[in-house]
């Protein structure tokens, strides 16, 4: 949903040319693309972490060790195939072949990070992260490329500072979110044999890493704010909210020791970004 959510919002901030049946068959390709392989990423790292995510997801519904291989990957290979018929008609409508290459590159990279246990060191994170910050990337990415087609002139260096400043954004919140998950779910990633950052290093100096990370993302915030306060009042409303937010939430993390503490953290960097993301109305209202 939060991929969805931030995809409306960078379409509805970029305001994109063209008819509305154009746009529709455009962008629907490319969200309905994107979503599907980030299901198909989701239910191959679910089915080969089964052994840990009894521990860590016991009440949650989840594949299991007795769900019949062949019944995963046909849903596996039937969602990748529906994302590379996405990025192959992108391609052809826009004019552009480094289109379809996009959609398998993700696919792979997601079946390695669940298949691959030393990629759950810090590395599968990043990935993970780098696959979120694109989905609201590709989109100005795609615009631009439309533009050059149709307008011969492509977006302004401006829009695209401000598209790079939420992307890098969303990197770094889900970094942190992501290394907070495996501070949860250090019990059954240990069971399972998973080497995640937590196990490798520990979960007090993971926990005093993150720490660090939202200190900088706090700064980089205030940064901005004393950037465009004097443009808009609102957008510098939102950048309060997100420096007390990230603010909150270190003081928080220093202090967490249950999993549930863990849950909550995860929660609050989820309400973050979703308070990030509302930025983007600014720039459709400029």
């Amino acid at each position: 949903m939060m991929i969805l959510l931030g995809q409306v919002l960078t379409l509805l901030a970029i305001a994109p040319i063209g008819t509305k049946q154009d746009l529709i068959t455009t962008y629907g390709l490319f969200i309905l693309g994107t979503l599907t392989v980030a299901g198909a990423g989701y239910l191959i790292n679910d089915y080969y972490d089964h052994v840990s995510d009894r521990i860590n997801l016991e009440q949650a519904p989840r594949i299991t060790a007795f769900s019949q291989t062949s019944e995963v990957l046909m849903y596996y290979l039937t969602l990748n195939a529906i994302a590379l018929f996405c990025g192959g008609i992108l391609a052809d409508k826009i004019e552009y072949a480094g289109l379809m290459l996009v959609f398998p590159f993700v696919a792979v990279l997601l079946y390695l990070y669940a298949r691959i246990p030393w990629l759950k060191l810090g590395l599968g994170a990043v990935l993970i992260s780098v696959f979120v910050a694109a989905t609201i990337l590709l989109i100005p990415w795609i615009e631009t490329l439309r533009r050059i087609q149709f307008l011969e002139h492509a977006l302004d260096d401006t829009v695209w500072c401000f598209f790079f400043a939420v992307g890098l954004s969303a990197f770094w919140l889900n970094l942190m979110r992501e290394f907070i998950k495996d501070i949860q779910d250090i019990n059954g990633d240990k069971n399972g044999q998973r080497t995640t950052l937590p196990i490798a290093i520990g979960i007090k100096r993971t926990q005093n890493l993150v720490v660090g990370m939202g200190v900088m993302g706090a700064l980089a915030a205030v940064y901005w704010f004393f950037m465009i306060y004097t443009i808009s009042y609102g957008l510098a409303v939102l950048l309060i909210a997100v420096i007390l937010g990230l603010l909150f939430f270190c003081r928080q993390t220093l202090n967490a020791k249950h999993t549930q503490n863990f849950k909550s953290l995860s929660l609050q960097l989820k309400l973050i970004m979703l308070i990030g993301m509302l930025s983007l109305c600014w720039l459709y209202v400029f």
